[in-house]
């Protein structure tokens, strides 16, 4: 069980945890089109969203075209990436490369 769920069930009810933990994702693979890539950047320190939501949304997100949904994790950063803040941007251009090759976007990395 995540933290998150954890942090809930000392404050909620059972009936409450049980409704969060079988709350239904599979809406992501309906909200997104299947080319449309999604790039996903989680922080391994966040403690508002627990990282292991973010392999959760990959398992969803990778049922559709193959190849269009990226995970980052990034060492250290929490749910605001206050630090290290350079790695979600460079992770962001290097996406942004890969699946919109500007010619300037390329320069600038």
């Amino acid at each position: 069980m995540s933290q998150t769920k954890i942090r809930i069930a000392n404050t909620a009810g059972p009936d409450i945890v049980q409704e969060f933990a079988d709350w239904d994702n599979s809406y992501l693979i309906r909200s997104f089109p299947q080319e449309m890539d999604v790039l996903s950047i989680h922080g391994d320190a966040d403690e508002v969203v627990p990282v292991e939501d973010s392999a959760d949304y990959e398992k969803i997100l990778s049922q559709r075209t193959p190849g269009t949904h990226t995970l980052v994790i990034v060492p250290g950063a929490g749910h605001n990436y206050l630090r290290p803040y350079d790695e979600p941007v460079t992770s962001i251009m290097n996406w942004l490369a890969k699946v919109d090759p500007v010619p300037q976007l390329q320069s600038k990395l």
